[in-house]
C-alpha cells in the first residue's frame, strides 16, 4: 500500500511540474481534467466545498497541483498533502477582494474500481 501511495504522489508531483497547463479540456492521463485520476479527483471535491480566506471566498476554481505529498497510509484510504493554485469563479461576488492565491491542503482518497474518491478534505494548512 506504502508503495502505491507513493507511486500516485510521483505521478502528481510529475504533472505538477507541467505548470501552467489548462484545468479544462483535453489533457493527458493524470492532468485535473482527466476522469479517474486522483488530481480530477481533488479537483472535483475542492470546487464543491472549498472556501478560502477565512471565508471570504467561495464557489473556487482549483487551477493546478504544484506539489503532492504523501502524508499517510491509512489501509484503503490515502491522505496527499496538495499544494494548488486557486481562483474566483465566475458566480463569487467577492471576486474584487482578490480571491486568487495559492494554499496547501490534505485529501484523504480511496481508490474505488479504478478511479480514486476523496473522502475528505482539511481546512487550509498554514
Amino acid at each position: 500500500m506504502r508503495r502505491q501511495l507513493i507511486a500516485v504522489a510521483l505521478v502528481l508531483v510529475g504533472l505538477a511540474g507541467c505548470a501552467g497547463a489548462p484545468a479544462t479540456g483535453s489533457s493527458p492521463s493524470g492532468d485535473v481534467a482527466t476522469p479517474g485520476t486522483a488530481v480530477f479527483s481533488i479537483k472535483q471535491y475542492y470546487e464543491r466545498r472549498a472556501r478560502e480566506q477565512n471565508g471570504m471566498c467561495t464557489q473556487m476554481i482549483f487551477e493546478d497541483a504544484l506539489s503532492v505529498e504523501p502524508v499517510e497510509d491509512a489501509g484503503e484510504d490515502h491522505v496527499l498533502r496538495v499544494s494548488y493554485a486557486y481562483s474566483a469563479g465566475s458566480g463569487n461576488t467577492n471576486r474584487i477582494f482578490g480571491c486568487n492565491g495559492f494554499g496547501t491542503r490534505d485529501f484523504t482518497l480511496t481508490e474505488d474500481g479504478g478511479t480514486w474518491r476523496v473522502l475528505a478534505m482539511s481546512d487550509p494548512l498554514t
